[in-house]
């Protein structure tokens, strides 16, 4: 099955906050997990003055993601209005990675992507968000020639909907997030039926740890959750 992720991510201007989110689906971690390769539709929303500006800005985002070297396979997908301001819609396709048993993994050249760790003595999965200062500082970089404008991911923190689309009830290990709204401090079980959903929303310390733009830094993770073995 191949995922297809909602994932947003807006860049902050004046007037708009960036946010950020995406879909997981446990069925992609099982399948990745038994040996088949998958990868996720990231949705980047970028604010826009002027919904009137949209081909005009679109020609100047996709100047600026054609000079990134690890933003190059970013697309145009649509202009949008949500609320009060105006959006530019681009996709990249990430991949969801599992690490080694000593808990190394290959980004490649993509700036963000997923990561599955497997702890089999306690019968857990970690599921992480991955990504690339380097990348970041880089597309930092170029939106500052082009617009004057810096890259800012942590504005508003990162959501995330999991979603259980298995056959039964699983289990799902959270802490120092959000969940469904509310802050969550301490590690705490949630189930989750068969076909039911549970949003995770990183913490502003979380977000600014993950989407560092140090040029120095090759990578980061940050922890979603952790599927617990039925």
């Amino acid at each position: 099955m191949k995922s297809v992720a909602i994932f947003a991510l807006l860049m902050l201007c004046t007037a708009c906050n960036s946010q950020i989110s995406s879909h997981v689906y446990l069925r992609d971690v099982q399948d990745v997990l038994d040996g088949t390769p998958l990868s996720q539709f990231i949705l980047i929303g970028v604010p826009i003055s002027s919904s009137d500006d949209c081909e005009d800005d679109k020609a100047r985002y996709e100047r600026v993601y054609r000079y990134s070297v690890w933003f190059k396979q970013v697309e145009y997908v649509r202009c949008y209005a949500e609320g009060w301001n105006d959006y530019l819609e681009f996709e990249l396709e990430v991949p969801i990675l599992v690490a080694d048993a000593d808990g190394s993994f290959d980004l490649g050249s993509s700036p963000f992507g997923f990561l599955i760790q497997e702890d089999q003595e306690q019968s857990v999965r970690h599921f992480y968000l991955v990504s690339m200062p380097r990348a970041l500082c880089d597309l930092d970089g170029l939106l500052r020639e082009e617009f004057s404008r810096s890259l800012d991911l942590v504005g508003s923190p990162p959501t995330f909907i999991i979603q259980n689309d298995l056959h039964q009830q699983q289990d799902i290990v959270m802490g120092q997030v959000f969940v469904n709204g509310e802050p969550q401090v301490n590690q705490e079980l949630f189930a989750i039926d068969r076909r039911q959903e549970i949003q995770v929303g990183l913490s502003n310390v979380t977000a600014a740890w993950v989407f560092n733009k140090s040029c120095d830094i090759n990578l980061r993770s940050a922890i979603i959750a952790t599927w617990v073995l039925n």
